[in-house]
Order: structure tokens, then C-alpha cells, then sequence
């Protein structure tokens, strides 16, 4: 499974950006992109959500965020 972070929405993709380690082919920040349709993402998925992706099945899920508490 890889985890992404959703950077933000463009012409109907979803801009995301790999939160596992750099590899060779690296954006600024030193992560990879990947472009998924924006009708693919699973419900509830906006600028800034993590994503999973399973590859043995093709899947995605929105990870749900653990509360930020005082």
C-alpha cells in the first residue's frame, strides 16, 4: 500500500504527492506526483486529505485524521 497526500484539485485531477521516501524522479519538496482522476477519489477526499492505495486490489480510501486535542 502507498499513502498520498492530496495536494490539490486541477482540471479534474487530483494532484498528489507520495508521503513515503523520495525517489529519484522528485518534485520540490522531494516526493513524487501522481495525477488521479478526480471522479476515482473516494467520497469525502479534498486538498490536503491522505489517501491509501491498494495495489493488489485498486482501491482507495480516505485515512481518516486523528483529532487534534489540547
Amino acid at each position: 500500500m502507498k499513502t498520498l497526500k492530496i495536494n490539490r484539485m486541477e482540471n479534474g485531477y487530483a494532484i498528489c504527492e507520495d508521503t513515503e521516501k523520495p525517489e529519484k524522479s522528485k518534485n520540490k519538496n522531494g516526493n513524487r506526483l501522481f495525477a488521479i482522476p478526480i471522479s476515482e477519489l473516494p467520497q469525502g477526499a479534498q486538498a490536503g486529505s491522505r489517501i491509501t492505495v491498494d495495489d493488489e486490489t485498486g482501491t482507495l480510501a480516505v485515512q481518516e485524521s486523528a483529532p487534534s486535542g489540547s
